[in-house]
């Protein structure tokens, strides 16, 4: 990771962390084209009291010791296990657990369900937060897209966690729904009326409860991938979107930085250079949701995979700035989590859907074989 990549020390202003936007070139100022690389070129990236018995009652004989020795044995093999997974890592525990209680809680336990035989069900929301980034901030526009007030969640994408593996469900943010009960909205929507209408709304919509509730935020995107040094993707041809400013001159693997893999996650005009000619991604909504699970697993496949405990811990500090999780999920849920990702990446599935228009809006709605995959995702 090269010097001016490092992630900013956790004392700085969050305004400073979100003034890093501004480093996505301005479409308008810098042809696409000119920004391109020579075929070939590589790409460079721009982390008791005690009481004594009366002698004159009669006792019980005590109980053998060896069933409270080997519970005792037992719960020692999980502490030391989740030990080993920390120090495995290259985290001490005591950094762990500390970053862990640092993170911001969002009271939903009331609408959020244990984990069952099934596995959990753990309810990532990527929000496009407004929070710290003013409307006439360099680019904020390009970053954020239309309007530069309010929140709506970006991303949506359901983890299911079982002894067998895991596997994710991406939820296109144009899907079309009853929102908390309420009228069709795009799901998108819901994030407006709080973390509890998302959840309920997938709960209730979907039949999909959630144990666990995670919700991300621009600037810690940025931050996360910048603590790992970037993230590797591969991609079949040179790519790039002038509404979100993605610029992948190169196919093949490439390394995003945290601003171009922001402009990948959010590219909703992903086009291709393909024998000389753009080609538009048709898929759109669909199109945009796969290539966030391939992030997803990259990113995914950096940390699980990173060594360095300088790093690991740069990439907790970030996680910890810009996570915020629900106020049920605790430290063991949290390990086994880690753990079963680190056994496999999850396996990517997208939700059946077909177009339609509603009231002049172009939206997503279930497909009749939407059933058998969201039953899936079911753990109650």
């Amino acid at each position: 990771m090269s010097p001016d990549q490092n992630p900013r020390p956790r004392n700085d202003p969050p305004g400073d962390v979100r003034g890093r936007l501004s480093r996505v070139p301005n479409i308008d100022d810098v042809p696409l084209e000119s920004a391109w690389l020579k075929p070939g070129q590589p790409l460079g990236r721009t982390a008791p009291s005690i009481i004594s018995p009366d002698p004159a009652v009669p006792t019980d004989p005590p109980l053998p010791e060896e069933p409270r020795r080997r519970r005792l044995r037992f719960r020692w093999v999980l502490l030391g296990f989740a030990l080993l997974v920390i120090a495995g890592l290259g985290i001490p525990a005591c950094t762990a657990w500390q970053t862990f209680g640092s993170i911001e809680r969002v009271p939903v336990s009331d609408v959020l369900v244990p984990a069952t035989a099934e596995g959990r069900n753990v309810l990532l929301v990527g929000t496009d937060s407004r929070a710290g980034i003013e409307a006439d901030q360099d680019n904020a526009g390009l970053i954020l897209g239309a309007g530069t007030v309010g929140e709506r969640s970006d991303t949506i994408i359901v983890v299911n966690i079982t002894d067998d593996g895991s596997k994710m469900l991406s939820l296109p943010r144009d899907l079309w729904l009853p929102i908390n009960s309420g009228s069709p909205q795009r799901i998108n929507t819901a994030i407006a009326q709080g973390p509890e209408a998302v959840i309920r709304t997938i709960d209730l919509e979907l039949g999909i409860a959630v144990s666990s509730y995670v919700q991300i935020d621009l600037a810690g995107f940025i931050d996360l991938v910048d603590a790992v040094g970037g993230v590797t993707i591969t991609i079949p041809h040179p790519a790039f979107d002038r509404a979100s400013g993605l610029d992948l001159p190169v196919a093949g693997e490439v390394e995003l930085d945290s601003v171009q893999a922001l402009a990948f996650v959010r590219s909703r005009r992903y086009t291709e250079m393909i024998d000389g000619q753009e080609v538009a991604d048709p898929t759109s909504d669909l199109g945009r949701v796969a290539r966030q699970q391939d992030f997803i697993r990259a990113l995914l496949d950096e940390l699980t995979n990173e060594r360095n405990p300088l790093v690991l811990n740069d990439a907790l500090g970030s996680m910890a700035d810009a996570v915020v999780l629900d106020d049920r999920t605790t430290f063991s849920d949290v390990l086994d989590i880690a753990q079963t990702l680190r056994t496999g990446l999850p396996a990517s599935v997208v939700v059946p859907t077909q177009p339609a228009s509603i009231g002049g809006r172009s939206v997503l709605q279930l497909r009749a074989d939407s059933e058998e995959v969201l039953q899936e995702f079911r753990i109650n």
